[in-house]
């Protein structure tokens, strides 16, 4: 659940009973999603290409770290990429936003 089409993914591992995960993620040239935010904090590591997030681009070896519930801008990936992702207590969700959630 929470990845849009053109999203493809390899588990490395997962915590059964919250659904905590690492994940390998290879976003297709073209992928996007709009605005918004997770309900668990995430931790996302660009291995290659580039992924920009509003106005802002991550290229190869930037690291991210979204709390939970803080909203982020649209993101994009232009020609591909893979990143190394952490939701670190509980499984991916996204809900889309323009702002975050209440209290994050």
């Amino acid at each position: 659940p929470g990845f849009p089409r053109g999203t493809h993914y390899k588990t490395l591992s997962i915590d059964p009973e919250s659904g905590a995960c690492s994940l390998i993620l290879k976003l297709e040239g073209g992928w996007s999603r709009p605005a918004g935010f997770s309900l668990t904090e995430m931790e996302i590591f660009v291995l290659d290409g580039e992924i920009r997030c509003g106005a802002e681009r991550f290229r190869p070896g930037r690291y991210l770290w979204i709390p939970a519930g803080v909203a982020l801008a649209e993101m994009s990936v232009p020609r591909g990429a893979r990143l190394l992702a952490f939701y670190n207590y509980g499984e991916p969700t996204f809900e889309a936003s323009p702002e975050g959630h209440p209290g994050a």
